[in-house]
């Protein structure tokens, strides 16, 4: 064997000439190749002034003196290159990267961290990364905080189409990832299995809209969006306050709000429907609150509207409404009516041209309309007194310029003496208003024994008590109706032999109240 296994120093044979000069190459080895330290790894070309002593790591592709010589040791000695073969396992300090390196039998590599911890391949503390997590911890927590003042943590994409996110996992297997996730809106989505995902939360990259449900972009501030899209705001608490959903309104800006006015919408609950090419673009039934006067600290009126689309129309149209003072209008005309009578609780408008009706439909039941009455108040009420007018149906018309200031006909329901718990009387009357005139009077008293009064108002002096002349029909002999349908009737018998008269039923024949003779 002429060189040693390792290094490859020439060995002095026996009777060799010029010994010094093998021992000399030796030398030159030994301070070229232990402790190896060189002055760069990237050059495949020799400097051109290379300093004595001066040692190099071949760089792939080289050239020159190097050629042919890639990986290998070169070492600038007494004026020429020397080249070295490295083996297996030798290590050598990269002085430019300040980087200690290593040969693996093929290529040099890092052999050890860096002293700035620059350009690691991979990372594991406390457990193994590989070649997707290339930085990997085991740990019970991580911390990352600030070098005095904010902290901020990034991760960054190449493209849009990428994912930026972090992914939550139970056994490795995903439940949960927020982030970037395939485009730049940020997204919330959950699993329950790793494989199976739901989309929860999205918001637009372009104008911060919240969506919440499917994966649609959404297309206002809030939406809640999904094959069984329901919103639910829930209040569990051991009082009796409620859950809220608030819809608030300010003129001005968020950051300067100023007061609503007058007929400003301050809420919407709004309605709206696909028409086979896209929703529509305006609501088609929706519930408002109003404003009804400009507001103060201390002057802040509502009143709310319901609003529908007529059959075969896009056009939404006011329904119902609920007045500051608290009248409900229901009104199938599409023109504002005029204000209702002062104290209406209801007011009914139907359409032009027909009649506005209410119906009270009864089943098992009649259909019934109450009315109550009593004295005081709704807190404290009290007994009626007689003559008090307990319900009443009214009737007002519209003039040459307006409607009349009151009713022009109307049917009472009176108590007729003051009540108590076992006196409760009561009786009906109708009240009239004449040609020529605008004052209603008394034409009719139903009393509840049963005694009428017609022509004018006041107690019946008997079973009917009428207040002027009072006519019954007219017949002829031949065409006089039966008399057995009961003795009293009256009637007024035109072509009687000795003139008309007036005639009344015994219960068998018709007979003359001027001589009781049988009519004929």
């Amino acid at each position: 064997m002429d060189t040693t296994p390792n290094l490859s120093l020439p060995y002095i044979m026996a009777a060799q000439a010029q010994k010094h000069v093998t021992h000399n190459e030796a030398i030159r080895a030994l301070d070229a190749l232990v402790q190896i330290s060189v002055l760069d790894r990237d050059l495949s070309t020799p400097p051109g002034a290379p300093e004595e002593g001066g040692r190099y790591i071949v760089a792939t592709g080289a050239s020159g003196a190097w050629s042919g010589h890639d990986g290998h040791v070169a070492a600038w000695q007494d004026g020429t290159w020397m080249l070295y073969a490295p083996a297996a396992g030798w290590l050598a300090w990269v002085a430019d990267e300040q980087q200690l390196a290593a040969f693996d039998g093929t290529d040099w590599i890092d052999a050890a961290p860096p002293a700035d911890m620059q350009l690691l391949a991979k990372v594991g503390i406390n457990t193994d990364a590989d070649a997707i997590n290339r930085l990997a911890l085991a740990a019970d927590a991580s911390l990352f905080t600030h070098a005095g003042a904010g902290h901020q943590q990034k991760i960054n994409k190449a493209t849009a189409g990428d994912t930026g996110s972090q992914l939550l996992q139970t056994a490795f297997s995903g439940r949960a990832e927020h982030g970037l996730i395939g485009d730049d809106n940020w997204r919330i989505k959950v699993s329950p299995d790793g494989a199976t995902w739901y989309n929860a939360v999205l918001v637009d990259r372009s104008t911060g809209r919240v969506g919440i449900g499917a994966d649609v972009v959404p297309e206002f501030p809030l939406e809640v969006i999904g094959t069984q899209a329901t919103a639910a705001v829930t209040r569990a608490s051991n009082d009796n306050a409620s859950a809220h959903l608030v819809l608030r309104k300010a003129r001005g800006t968020p950051a300067s709000p100023s007061a609503v006015q007058a007929d400003d919408v301050l809420g919407n609950v709004a309605i709206r429907g696909h028409d086979g090419s896209q929703y529509t673009l305006s609501s088609r039934t929706s519930i408002r609150g109003y404003a009804a006067e400009s507001w103060t600290t201390d002057a802040q009126g509502t009143y709310l509207t319901f609003w529908t689309t007529p059959i075969g129309s896009t056009t939404e149209r006011e329904v119902a409404r609920v007045t500051p003072d608290g009248v409900l209008r229901i009104s199938q005309n599409v023109s504002p009516p005029p204000a209702p009578v002062a104290g209406s609780v209801v007011h009914v408008v139907g359409v032009d041209g027909t009649n506005g009706r209410i119906m009270f439909d009864g089943f098992g039941g009649a259909g019934t309309m109450t009315f109550r009455r009593s004295r005081g108040t709704a807190a404290a009420p009290s007994a009626l007194a007689a003559n008090d007018q307990m319900g009443s149906f009214q009737a007002y018309g519209y003039g040459a310029t307006a409607y009349s200031s009151a009713s022009r006909a109307t049917f009472n329901f009176v108590a007729a003496e003051n009540w108590t718990d076992s006196a409760q009387g009561t009786y009906a009357r109708i009240q009239l208003t004449p040609n020529g005139g605008t004052s209603q009077g008394e034409v009719f008293r139903w009393l509840a024994n049963g005694d009428v009064r017609i022509g004018t108002d006041g107690v019946a002096a008997c079973k009917l008590d009428v207040d002027g002349p009072v006519r019954v029909k007219s017949y002829t002999v031949a065409g006089l109706p039966s008399a057995a349908a009961g003795a009293g009737q009256l009637i007024y018998v035109s072509n009687e032999t000795g003139g008309a008269v007036i005639a009344f039923s015994d219960g068998s024949n018709w007979r003359r109240v001027t001589d009781r003779a049988v009519v004929s």
